[in-house]
């Protein structure tokens, strides 16, 4: 083995020992990437169960106090259209 063959084989030693370790550190930090987005995933998905068991709280708490939300006469006509369109598509479709 001459000097030269030994320098290359140094040089193409320590390229392929960087190239190694900057694949280790990529897969690390898309790990941690993918970690962190995950706990905000979750952190966001127990918010949303946190409000929505508020807001079904809330709704309990007006209906036992006697309070109660009555549809205005626009709300009503607009539930009533909906039931008709929906009885017209059934019958369209031979039910």
């Amino acid at each position: 083995m001459t000097q030269k063959e030994f320098v290359i084989g140094l040089i193409e030693n320590e390229i392929e020992r960087e190239l190694t370790q900057r694949t280790s550190e990529a897969e690390q930090s898309e790990t941690a990437a993918v970690n962190d987005c995950e706990d905000e995933t979750e952190e966001v998905e127990e918010q949303h169960e946190e409000q929505e068991s508020a807001a079904v709280s809330d709704d309990f708490e007006d209906v036992s106090n006697g309070e109660s939300e009555e549809l205005n006469d626009e709300e009503t006509a607009d539930l009533d259209n909906d039931l008709g369109e929906d009885e017209e598509q059934g019958m369209a479709m031979g039910m």
